[in-house]
């Protein structure tokens, strides 16, 4: 909640996937804004524009991800195990599908029959 009232003060999104999402968001527009006030300019950049910043390097992320993904370069770590969770998901799925399969071929009063 505290992390979600922080983005929201400053006007960044609160929409994300997991914690972690919101966290890198929140620690990319601190460094941006840290670095703003450090910088030896009288006029720093406006929040407004900070803001812009994060957008739109999250959407050149999340881009290059899918990119990488369509050309079976990526290593995110994130996006393979998601994968991998779904080909789990999916190859149990399907071995459960093929027992059920096997169950119904084969009940037959409890005699199995084989035909060679």
């Amino acid at each position: 909640p505290q992390l979600v009232r922080l983005l929201e003060s400053y006007r960044l999104s609160t929409s994300g996937s997991s914690l972690d999402v919101l966290r890198d968001r929140y620690r990319q527009f601190r460094m941006l804004y840290n670095a703003e006030c450090h910088r030896q300019s009288t006029e720093p950049a406006p929040v407004a524009q900070l803001v812009a910043n994060v957008q739109a390097d999250e959407l050149a992320r999340k881009q290059e991800r899918g990119l990488a993904i369509m050309n079976g370069s990526s290593r995110d770590a994130e996006v393979m195990k998601n994968l991998n969770a779904k080909w789990t998901r999916d190859a149990k799925a399907n071995a459960n599908a093929d027992a059920d399969a096997n169950t119904r071929t084969n009940d037959d009063g409890g005699k199995k029959s084989r035909a060679d």
